[in-house]
């Protein structure tokens, strides 16, 4: 079993975490977890917007990392695009989608290597243990083949660490807060750099300030990039 997977399960992240009313304390405003996930179709705006944005480099596999429930995955993929989805929690399961798969970013055996031109992993990777995280951008790369584009919380002028969130019974949610810098670094490693296709504040929730969320957008080296 992934320790990964056994850890955060501590954290509770299921059905309840997503989807009952006590979880609304911890993403107040934060709807793309909540009930209204699903009602305003966040999820497809998301989905259009990513779609979108890498359309036109050639991008037709599409692993959506943290995906929830899954609901922008099976957007993409009704829209012939070849998109899958992991996430921890168990909702995850709740489509009984077959493109949708529990577990985690450290141990996704379940996909071949080279296997997706895009990895997406939006507030995803703050919650992986510190200890854990060059696993995580190990497994992400591996599976990558062109391009990854991740959301971060990370420290700019006006954010301090009491970002860092715990849950009730003191376990953290968000484990890792670190410059951007620090995450260039664990992606240059395995041979990405950095690429500038524009900030794309486009949807909630993720046109979130600056200051707070940190849009990376990066290319491995040597991939073939075909723009249209």
């Amino acid at each position: 079993m992934d320790p990964v997977f056994e850890r955060l399960k501590k954290v509770g992240y299921n059905r309840s975490y997503f989807f009952e009313d006590g979880v609304e304390k911890k993403y107040e405003g934060f709807a793309g977890f909540s009930r209204g996930f699903m009602e305003s179709k966040i999820y497809q705006e998301v989905a259009q917007a990513v779609t979108t944005l890498f359309y036109d480099r050639g991008v037709k596999s599409i692993l959506v990392c943290g995906c929830s429930s899954g609901e922008e995955v099976i957007w993409m993929f009704d829209r012939g695009f070849d998109a899958w989805g992991i996430d921890i929690a168990d909702i995850v399961l709740d489509a009984g989608h077959p493109r949708l798969k529990q577990g985690t970013i450290t141990d996704m055996r379940m996909f071949s290597s080279n296997r997706f031109d895009l990895v997406t992993a939006f507030d995803v990777l703050e919650h992986i243990p510190s200890d854990y995280v060059d696993k995580a951008v190990e497994e992400i790369s591996r599976v990558n083949k062109r391009f990854v584009y991740t959301i971060i919380p990370c420290p700019h002028r006006n954010t301090e660490p009491p970002f860092m969130r715990s849950s009730e019974d003191g376990i953290f949610e968000h484990y890792v807060f670190q410059p951007i810098d620090y995450w260039l670094g664990k992606f240059e490693q395995y041979g990405y750099s950095e690429i500038d296709m524009g900030f794309p504040c486009f949807v909630r929730p993720f046109n979130l300030p600056r200051d707070k969320h940190t849009h990376l957008m990066l290319e491995k080296q040597g991939s073939l990039t075909i723009r249209g």
